[in-house]
């Protein structure tokens, strides 16, 4: 207990370390005007009324200041559920795995409170909050450092919670029609699972992608995978004194995050070498289209929950 004490309150502090003024905070009233760009029926189903009480929900996950008292006698949204769940994916270990016994370093029981919490409600405030709380996870899962997972904690840059995108291009995509069409395009169901795990392959397929300027490597060297049997994979690190022809320079070792300026090394080849500057227009872009599919993924949830969501008004 010595042990576990100071650090519940370690975690508890990081907790609110997130910035979701930055991310949770937005994306789902971006996701709501795009449905409205569309003129699909969730634009118009969903009042600015709704959209506010989803996203408080969304924002406060990671704070746990959520004001809710639940059918479900768990509060999803409790500081106390949030130090002892974790925000992480793995999807070859998607029953999740503990830390020291008690804490989960998935998010599967908040989830399932959530899920669980939205199936039952007969109150339409309380079920647009539950889906609130899974449009979080399924904004995390657009965030690459929560389904490599890497674990990461206050002041580690991780994408989607410390960067703002271009806002100016995001509008612009947000009122033309490619958008749309990629509405259009997405397979999924009424499952939100199912808007989970395409927002997760959007962002592998992301991390595939070759950094400008840097063809030989990809946006995924920034991250090492979870080995098999291991939840946690890591940040990348900079090879250890690697030798190096790029300008005859040897590295020593640096973990290196999305946001940094400096020098990106292959663990493969040294040889490799991807030099960034400040505000690098690469990151921007970069972050600028996890942001992007985030907004298309919190949209396809709109989508397929107008159904059930139907006697509301």
């Amino acid at each position: 207990m010595k042990f576990v004490l100071p650090l519940l309150l370690l975690i508890s502090g990081f907790a609110h370390a997130y910035k979701p003024e930055v991310g949770h905070s937005k994306i789902l009233p971006l996701a709501h005007k795009l449905l409205q760009t569309c003129n699909l029926s969730a634009g118009t189903f969903y009042s600015k009324s709704d959209i506010k009480i989803m996203t408080k929900a969304s924002a406060g996950m990671d704070s746990g200041e959520v004001d809710f008292s639940p059918e479900t006698g768990k509060n999803p949204f409790s500081i106390w559920s949030r130090i002892m769940n974790w925000h992480f994916y793995n999807k070859d270990m998607p029953s999740g795995e503990t830390f020291l016994w008690l804490f989960e370093k998935s998010y599967k029981n908040t989830w399932m409170l959530l899920a669980q919490g939205y199936k039952q409600t007969k109150n339409n405030t309380h079920k647009l909050t539950y889906l609130g709380g899974m449009a979080h996870f399924i904004e995390d899962m657009a965030n690459p450092a929560h389904v490599i997972p890497a674990f990461h904690m206050i002041g580690i840059k991780d994408g989607i919670d410390d960067f703002e995108p271009d806002h100016e291009t995001l509008t612009k995509r947000i009122n033309g029609q490619y958008l749309c069409n990629t509405l259009n395009k997405a397979t999924i169901n009424s499952d939100p699972i199912s808007i989970r795990n395409w927002s997760v392959e959007q962002t592998y397929k992301e991390l595939e992608k070759r950094i400008p300027h840097c063809p030989d490597l990809k946006w995924g060297d920034f991250y090492d995978k979870a080995k098999k049997g291991q939840f946690f994979g890591d940040f990348h690190t900079n090879p250890t004194r690697a030798p190096s022809i790029h300008n005859d320079q040897k590295y020593t070792s640096k973990t290196f995050y999305i946001g940094d300026k400096g020098k990106l090394v292959s663990n493969t080849d040294s040889n490799l070498v991807c030099d960034f500057k400040d505000n690098d227009p690469r990151y921007i872009k970069f972050i600028t289209q996890l942001f992007e599919n985030a907004i298309i993924a919190d949209a396809l949830l709109l989508i397929s929950q107008q159904p059930f969501l139907s006697n509301k008004l």
